[in-house]
């Protein structure tokens, strides 16, 4: 009998965040809200349906435009992973900028 573990094979720290951002897919430009960051992409809310499996940018205020694969939507919320990872004093620089509601502090 194998023993139960609560492990999730998802290896980087999630960062709460509460920042605006467009995201920019087939010539559509979206205002999103990311609520989630990894160096590897991010989790954001949207109120204007979006499809994955698109290719965007997104655009952070005071940081250059990132291609992002939509990885998957449900409902209002997506996740979004970046072509080329952030590195990780970046996405701490994003994080510590706009802080998120809920700290997580957890390693997957």
């Amino acid at each position: 009998m194998q023993a139960k573990t609560n492990h999730d094979p998802r290896r980087s720290v999630r960062l709460p965040v509460r920042v605006e951002a467009k995201l920019r897919v087939n010539g559509a430009n979206y205002l999103i809200d990311l609520c989630v960051l990894l160096t590897e992409g991010f989790r954001f809310k949207c109120i204007y349906p979006i499809a994955s499996g698109q290719r965007g940018v997104v655009k952070l205020a005071t940081f250059k435009p990132m291609a992002a694969n939509i990885m998957w939507v449900t409902g209002d919320e997506g996740g979004c992973k970046f072509e080329r990872p952030l590195h990780p004093s970046v996405a701490t620089a994003i994080a510590q900028r706009h802080p998120g509601l809920v700290e997580v502090t957890q390693t997957y």
